[in-house]
């Protein structure tokens, strides 16, 4: 299982750009320049030719020839390559970050947060079992901070490796950290079990948090391959 990331400057060299954008598709560079923000531009434009780049480093396919669509609940699906085994893939990017996961276990979700981003009281309540909402309250501070994205991030990669939306209630899965150790616990009533899954948190900057969560045959532990990937690395070839 590769797991990438890169750093995303506030500002892209024009070098950097003319090198990166030709491995865009047309319609990937049709909603890159209707964004409004240079700063989106160049995480929007950073973290899918990440996506291409990471996948052309577990298979021998060009970058540019990796074809995309929308498939139920707006899941990202490769189109074509039938010939390749069973291969999921995951995107994520926040403020001054982008990661990708991509694994032979289809069902993969990762997700990234800047930890000095805004939190409302009121996300607690409204994303968090009352188990995980109990351990925040007891905490303050950063130790509450990094807390609260931990729990967040795990949350969000695990419903985007169920590729079922937000039709997933949140209140029917917790965690429980324990160090870097994470266990998953389910409702009664949840269509799921723990043993089905793996999780990995990681920090990759003093101010992000990164999750992983995947499906994969129960108790079997999956290498994870994760390496930071400079900018320079994504131009096209």
């Amino acid at each position: 299982m590769l797991l990438r990331h890169v750093h995303i400057s506030a500002r892209l060299e024009a070098d950097t750009w003319r090198g990166i954008l030709p491995l865009l598709s047309a319609d990937e560079r049709g909603r890159l320049h209707r964004l409004r923000f240079a700063r989106d531009q160049w995480s929007y434009l950073a973290a899918h030719a990440l996506v291409r780049t990471t996948l052309s480093a577990a298979y021998d396919i060009h970058p540019t020839s990796w074809v995309f669509r929308r498939g139920r609940h707006s899941r990202p699906e490769i189109v074509g390559h039938g010939n390749l085994p069973l291969l999921g893939f995951s995107l994520s990017h926040t403020d001054g970050l982008a990661v990708c996961a991509v694994s032979r276990h289809r069902d993969i979700g990762v997700d990234a947060e800047a930890v000095d981003h805004l939190v409302t009281g009121d996300q607690l309540d409204r994303y968090f079992s009352p188990d995980e909402a109990r351990d925040l309250e007891g905490r303050r501070g950063k130790d509450w901070r990094e807390r609260f994205f931990r729990y967040w991030t795990l949350k969000e990669a695990y419903v985007k490796a169920r590729g079922v939306g937000l039709s997933l209630p949140l209140d029917r899965f917790s965690f429980e950290l324990h160090g870097d150790d994470v266990a998953i616990i389910f409702a009664a009533r949840a269509d799921d079990k723990p043993l089905w899954w793996q999780f990995h948190l990681s920090s990759p900057t003093a101010r992000h948090v990164v999750a992983l969560a995947m499906r994969r045959p129960p108790n079997r532990v999956v290498r994870i391959e994760s390496r930071a990937v400079g900018l320079e690395e994504l131009s096209a070839p």
